[in-house]
């Protein structure tokens, strides 16, 4: 070799050439070791991260099932509650009853059942028998409605009889008024056992006959001279439905009533309300009608 040859590229021919090839062949294996082990690496990279995600994509998927079965089952529970709770009152109040509670008497007294639907002639006579004794002696139908009342002006006597066994009528005091408590209409006067068990016996009929004819509403009117009624929670809870219950009866009816009970039904319905917290909700030209027919 000369210094020139040396100097350009040095050694040459088969021993140097072998050699360089040697060299080449390691360092391209070495090449493809690198690029395999990254390639290696780079998988193991992605794989490792992708259970990583995939892990936390289940813990997120079941955390946001978790949290929203915990919604959808408080939202359950509620809608629950409130499904008892209506399910319960619609079984303690089943229709409104417009002057429900422990009412007093002085002369007369009365109430107006109006039905969903008519109860049939033929069931009539059974349904008037099945009326508390004071109320049935007056008891009278009209389209809709059935009146049950005293027909006379001696509603506490009516009471004091038909509950005599609860004992004796209430003593009144010789000095109230004009010492006859109401010129002696309606004496004696029933005690408070005998006022409460009238009382029942008027509840306990209307739930029987809603069973088996559907009641729209009840109205009773209060007795001023009597002291009024002490006015309860099924009466409270029946002003909250006067505007869908007694306003669209009122408005077919009030032009052209199909019966004079009709008509007084709503009267007493409508002068309870009136006299209410719910005043605001009778219209005038129902207030104005009210008046008239007074």
């Amino acid at each position: 070799m000369t210094g020139a040859a040396a100097k350009r590229g040095g050694e040459v021919g088969p021993a140097s050439k072998a050699k360089r090839d040697g060299e080449a062949k390691r360092t391209a294996r070495a090449r493809r070791g690198e690029a395999g082990a990254a390639k290696r690496g780079g998988k193991a990279t992605r794989a490792a991260s992708g259970r990583v995600e995939s892990v936390a994509a289940k813990r997120g998927g079941k955390a946001t099932r978790a949290a929203g079965g915990r919604v959808e089952s408080v939202a359950a529970k509620r809608g629950g509650k409130a499904a008892s709770e209506a399910t319960r009152v619609a079984a303690k109040y089943p229709f409104p009853f417009f002057g429900a509670g422990l009412a007093s008497y002085f002369e007369w007294g009365s109430l107006y059942v109006w039905f969903e639907e008519p109860p049939p002639r033929a069931a009539r006579a059974e349904l008037v028998r099945a009326i508390p004794e004071p109320f049935r002696r007056a008891a009278e139908w009209g389209s809709s409605v059935l009146y049950a009342g005293s027909g006379d002006q001696f509603i506490n006597l009516h009471i004091c009889m038909a509950y005599a066994a609860l004992g004796d009528p209430r003593s009144i005091d010789p000095d109230d008024d004009d010492g006859s408590f109401g010129f002696g209409v309606g004496q004696p006067f029933p005690n408070p056992r005998q006022s409460r068990a009238f009382e029942a016996d008027l509840r306990a009929w209307l739930l029987d006959l809603h069973e088996r004819h559907p009641i729209a509403f009840v109205a009773r009117r209060e007795d001023g001279e009597a002291g009024g009624t002490q006015l309860d929670a099924w009466h409270r809870w029946s002003l909250g439905r006067f505007a869908d219950v007694v306003l669209p009866r009122w408005q077919a009816h009030h032009r052209k009533p199909p019966h004079r009970l009709a008509d007084w039904a709503l009267r007493v319905a409508l002068d309870l309300a009136l006299a209410s917290p719910i005043a605001d909700q009778v219209p005038a030209a129902a207030k104005a009608w009210c008046d008239r027919a007074g």
